[in-house]
């Protein structure tokens, strides 16, 4: 009789070749970039979509030179354009990614599988959800990007103080917690 961790990696398999056969993927995520809302192990069932199918908030995959990026796509430059751009960044990354084609694009994060349990990201409240991490992120972006532009115009080359830095990094990850708050409170009811 077969153990139940081949009895799993067989289910696992067979779940991936009829991911596939629907034009889906399967794809560990690794890595600490969309954290609080993806974790390390988790499994992301990816649909593969052409960009005029997305919207601001949805978490894309994407290849970025030799690597594949899981992050939540905060704008679309000419939707319905061949030649359309698009910009995301990972929730815990304080800058925004390289804008990217529709040709870099793997598709779009439909559902989480983390410890044996399934989160459908189409339902409405992760929608709602996905709001309030797009604002957040781009809220931390344009702050970043802000405080970077004042900083090399008033101080050219001088160095900030690191106690500084710590301070506005402080501020953002206190900006996450309070984030994530929200969307436990939101996901309860």
């Amino acid at each position: 009789m077969p153990s139940s961790n081949t009895r799993k990696d067989l289910a696992l398999s067979l779940k991936d070749a009829f991911c596939q056969a629907k034009g889906e993927e399967i794809v560990l995520f690794r890595g600490c970039s969309m954290l609080p809302m993806l974790r390390e192990g988790d499994r992301l069932l990816v649909k593969h979509l052409s960009p005029t199918t997305l919207s601001r908030g949805d978490i894309v995959v994407y290849k970025c030179e030799d690597q594949y990026l899981a992050h939540r796509l905060l704008c679309i430059r000419n939707k319905n354009q061949p030649s359309c751009e698009m910009v995301a960044k990972g929730d815990n990354s304080p800058t925004r990614d390289r804008p990217f084609g529709a040709d870099s694009l793997v598709g779009k994060v439909v559902e989480i599988e983390r410890d044996g349990r399934t989160i459908r990201l189409d339902d409405r409240s992760w929608r709602r959800a996905a709001r309030i991490f797009t604002l957040t992120s781009l809220t931390e972006a344009l702050l970043m990007e802000s405080v970077k532009s004042v900083r090399r115009r008033f101080l050219g080359n001088l160095r900030m103080n690191p106690a500084r830095i710590e301070d506005v990094e402080e501020w953002g990850q206190r900006g996450k917690v309070y984030a994530l708050r929200i969307l436990l409170w939101m996901a309860r009811t």
